[in-house]
């Protein structure tokens, strides 16, 4: 959880019997004056922590085993306009494999000035990481001015005609859309826009039950 008027985020642990996290329930202090958090995503082990810093455009990545912190900047890659570094999601770099430990992750960047996703390498162990690698752009859909994302949601992975496939759900405000992304790691189109629904003015999203979908309309 985000604490902006500390420059902190607060990292509870849910999972019992889980070893190897260290700051579980310490507040985790970021960056220096200034650094305002506002969206925190987790990978799926728990040993990596992404906090977005719109204010400043950046994205910090925390190691909860080591307790480093890597910063995310516009010299990595990340986009400046404002409201850009709105939101995060996470997901998998690469298909899960059996007995598989800290699966490379990607953090998804919803950047609401300069209306696209931009996908950054969430994986410690390689020389990209907290590097821009990819750029998702809204492909269909309403192309209204400003109308950027302001909330995105990874669905769960499951099984169509024995394909995988993963769901990446993303609030256009701007336009009055549900985008709907590619985000398998198995798939040839990851990180494309596929499809879009037009519902009216949501301002988040929470995929639940798979293919099920909840959000306040305003």
């Amino acid at each position: 959880m985000g604490a902006n008027g500390i420059n902190a985020a607060g990292l509870f642990d849910t999972s019992a019997g889980v070893t190897g996290v260290t700051e579980a329930g310490m507040g985790i202090i970021l960056g220096g004056a200034g650094t305002i958090p506002n969206y925190v995503a987790a990978s799926p082990d728990g040993l990596a922590v992404f906090i977005a810093d719109p204010t400043n455009h950046q994205l910090m990545l925390r190691d909860t085993v080591t307790g480093s912190t890597t910063t995310a900047t516009a010299s990595q890659g990340l986009a400046t306009a404002a409201g850009d570094t709105h939101a995060i999601a996470v997901g998998q770099q690469f298909v899960p494999t059996i007995g598989s430990v800290r699966m490379p992750v990607n953090v998804i960047v919803a950047n609401q000035g300069s209306d696209n996703l931009q996908i950054v390498s969430g994986n410690r162990f390689m020389s990209n990481f907290g590097t821009v690698t990819a750029i998702g752009d809204f492909t269909l859909g309403g192309s209204h001015a400003g109308a950027g994302p302001v909330d995105l949601k990874l669905g769960s992975t499951f099984f169509v005609g024995g394909a995988r496939l993963t769901h990446l759900y993303v609030v256009r405000e701007g336009g009055d859309e549900i985008c709907i992304f590619d985000e398998e790691p198995s798939s040839g189109n990851i990180h494309q826009n596929i499809r879009a629904a037009t519902p009216r003015i949501p301002k988040a999203v929470s995929p639940w039950a798979q293919r099920r979908l909840f959000f306040p309309l305003y």
